[in-house]
């Protein structure tokens, strides 16, 4: 039975970073087992690949949001402002 399941692997949206890193670390021989120091050097090269990714789509997500600046009427009937889509995002 393998440990990662397609379905548990789809609730970190199929990160390959994530999966990368459990893979390193879930080996079955403990013989085989990376080091806890290899651990944690793996996870803060992980983290910051993360860190990095998320950040640069945040900065994506807010300038493709900006972009419906002159499209979203401001304060009308039923319709948003920018600054509660962006609350939304958030």
């Amino acid at each position: 039975m393998p440990l990662l399941l397609p379905e548990k692997l789809a609730k970190i949206n199929d990160n390959v970073y994530l999966i990368d890193f459990l893979k390193y670390v879930l080996v079955r021989d403990f013989q085989l087992r990376p080091t806890l120091d290899s651990v944690v050097k793996r996870f803060e090269h992980i983290h910051a690949l993360l860190v990095n990714t998320t950040s640069a789509n945040d900065r994506f997500n807010i300038m493709r949001q900006s972009d419906l600046v002159d499209v979203i009427p401001s304060n009308q009937a039923g319709k948003f402002q920018l600054s509660d889509l962006l609350l939304k995002a958030a």
